[in-house]
């Protein structure tokens, strides 16, 4: 199973870098369908965004394993303590409740960053590629009181 998810990240990386401008020229739709539907990111790795994909998957296991676990360890508890009475199961109950109901307002938050992230990244995306990044000008300068010449300037942003 852990080779199976390995690769479809790794085919989402790779097709998401193949088709990312592509898919930009068009819109932030698909990547945003993809991360509401999907999950894990998917939408943000084929838009290009390898940031927001991580934060995505990371976000998504984290919070499913940590769910996971305390459920396990809750059944553990309770087959290999035979005494445990009504007030300690209560207990149990209670903890994995308070994990669980964390674990699912961080899916959500996560979900809902998921949602945003393609279109903030669209948008700086443009921004990037809008911006002027070298800028020559021509302009007079008064070296003397009777000489006016004309110097060539360069600004490089970066």
């Amino acid at each position: 199973m852990k080779k199976l998810i390995a690769v479809l990240l790794l085919l989402t990386i790779v097709s998401g870098s193949v088709f990312a401008e592509s898919l930009l020229e068009k819109s932030s739709t698909i990547p945003f369908v993809l991360n509401l539907v999907v999950g894990f990111g998917v939408g943000s790795y084929v838009q290009g965004d390898i940031t927001g994909g991580v934060i995505g998957t990371v976000g998504e296991l984290v919070p499913l394993a940590v769910v996971v676990a305390s459920s396990l360890k809750m059944a553990s508890d309770i087959a290999t303590n035979p005494n445990l009475t009504i007030e300690d199961i209560s207990e149990l109950e209670i903890k994995a409740a308070l994990v669980s109901t964390i674990s699912s307002l961080t899916l959500v938050g996560v979900r809902i960053f998921e949602c945003i992230r393609p279109f903030s990244f669209e948008k700086k995306l443009a921004e990037n590629l809008n911006a002027k990044n070298v800028d020559f000008s021509a302009t007079p300068v008064l070296t003397s009181a009777s000489n006016v010449d004309f110097s060539l300037n360069c600004r490089i942003d970066f």
